[in-house]
């Protein structure tokens, strides 16, 4: 690794607060808001500390001067070790929309658009901005380093009649309609604006994750450990819906679709590892009930159904979600490395790409960060990785 300081920095009310003695970020790229933790100490004047540091109160996040995250305080406490310190933890500004109920008066037209729902429902949160390109721009505010991808237009996108359910929440809802389309919701730089996204596999890689038997000198990774989970893996998906047609009546939508080789929405079907769990044993078809199969290949079909879903398109999307959910564990490598930088310099981020090079879990490929903990209790800074295959979550 590179230089494994790290200076946090907590901004409130415009003056920024360096005086920490321990924290924490967690980034989740499919969990819907990232979270903070950090303790203050001032032991000159502890009361005005609990004043400064409110509940509810706006913060910005820095390491080593790169914002991190824009978010609110939800709790503070003292630490029982000295009246000096306050622990304050807290998640960032989609929180708000998460937390939020939804209206159940709340109405979806036939026509709107992803934009136009998202700013009718966001409004109130304070939402004037929507956009394909701000998450990967805070993403490159958060590394230092720029890397654009390609981000897909959602703006051709036309909804149908909808409406949020009893006890729905504004995100749940939201990304319940989202998921229908392809798009993920992401925060931006600006706490007014949202992007509309998919996850981003094309960037270059942010350098290598070593473990090396031979050469233990190039060595960059604490502990690694590597799951491969196939348990809730299909052979196949059968999918379901009942769709308007044309003519306004209800009729049948169905697709089979291979969870791996042609036809598949996923493109690890085609590394070597995947092939030889695979390849040989699964069977990528359908059986009609009571036909007897083969008991020495895996038939494992998921049955997928979404009344939800108005056309052809919106039932694949929606199957394309259930089925990258489950193809995700086919591996997940997780790993520990000193400092916050990656191996180029950059600081590290969801939605990048670094080389996994582990002798020891036999891991050898570019892998794509999901999730995050970097932390420091006092004894340097830290970062803990989970990653998994790029091509295993395709929307």
């Amino acid at each position: 690794m590179a230089d494994k300081e790290a200076r946090f920095v907590a901004e409130v009310s415009g003056i920024r607060y360096e005086n920490i003695t321990s924290w924490s970020l967690q980034q989740a790229y499919f969990t819907p808001a990232d979270a903070f933790e950090f303790t203050v100490t001032d032991p000159a004047n502890p009361g005005k500390l609990r004043d400064t540091f409110r509940p509810w109160q706006p913060v910005n996040l820095y390491l080593n001067d790169l914002i991190q995250l824009t978010g609110r305080i939800d709790k503070i406490q003292g630490t029982g070790a000295g009246d000096a310190d306050l622990q304050c933890s807290g998640r960032d500004y989609f929180a708000s929309f998460v937390d939020a109920g939804c209206d159940t008066s709340f109405r979806v037209a036939k026509g709107d658009t992803l934009e136009y729902l998202v700013m009718r429902l966001l409004a109130p949160f304070g939402v004037t901005s929507v956009s394909g390109d701000g998450f990967a721009m805070l993403r490159n505010a958060r590394t230092g380093r720029s890397s654009q991808g390609s981000p897909k237009d959602y703006r051709s996108a036309e909804l149908e009649d909808d409406k949020p359910q009893e006890g729905q929440g504004v995100f749940q809802f939201l990304t319940s309609i989202l998921a229908r389309h392809g798009f993920l919701l992401q925060p931006t730089e600006d706490p007014t604006g949202v992007a509309l996204v998919q996850p981003e596999f094309t960037t270059r890689p942010h350098g290598v994750l070593r473990r090396s038997l031979q050469t233990p000198d190039l060595t960059n990774i604490k502990s690694g450990v590597a799951s491969r989970d196939y348990t809730n893996v299909p052979t196949v998906t059968i999918a379901r819906s009942r769709s308007m047609s044309t003519g306004g009546k209800a009729a049948p939508t169905r697709s089979v679709v291979p969870s791996f080789g042609p036809g598949s929405p996923a493109t690890i079907g085609e590394l070597t590892e995947v092939r030889r769990i695979f390849g040989s044993v699964a069977v990528q078809t359908p059986s009609r009930p009571g036909e007897v199969g083969d008991a020495t290949r895996v038939y494992k079909p998921m049955f997928y159904h979404d009344d939800a879903s108005r056309n052809q398109e919106q039932l694949d999307r929606g199957l394309r979600r259930e089925l990258a959910e489950r193809l995700q564990g086919t591996l997940t490598y997780r790993c520990e490395v000193d400092g916050i930088e990656a191996p180029d310099g950059s600081i590290f981020c969801v939605d990048t790409i670094l080389t996994v090079d582990d002798d020891v879990e036999n891991v050898h490929e570019d892998m794509w960060v999901s999730e995050l903990d970097v932390s420091d209790q006092g004894d340097g800074p830290a970062t803990v990785l989970t990653l998994i295959r790029p091509g295993s979550y395709v929307l």
